[in-house]
């Protein structure tokens, strides 16, 4: 779990659509929308899983759950139109 604390709505922004970030880092500001100040919470929750099979030992399998959530009025997510995000993600390894 993480949080903190933008105050002055200086460190977090969101972006219109998928390229909008790419575009910003060139210098074209027009799909950037600035965030109000806000607080700013994350919780993540993983585990790894580990093959008990010899041939397949460095295999490892890691699910993972995070929210992420703005207080304060501020919807940072999804373009502008939420106060949080879910994310479900699964890695696959193998070592070799």
């Amino acid at each position: 779990m993480e949080g903190w604390r933008d105050g002055q709505g200086a460190f977090a922004s969101a972006f219109s659509s998928n390229t909008g970030a790419v575009r910003a880092l060139v210098g074209d500001l027009s799909g950037t929308i600035a965030a109000r100040p806000a607080t700013y919470a994350e919780a993540t929750l993983g585990l790894t899983y580990k093959q008990p099979i010899p041939k397949l030992s460095a295999l490892q399998i890691r699910p993972e759950l995070r929210l992420d959530r703005a207080f304060g009025g501020s919807h940072p997510f999804d373009g502008g139109r939420h106060r949080g995000a879910f994310t479900a993600a699964v890695d696959v390894t193998e070592g070799f």
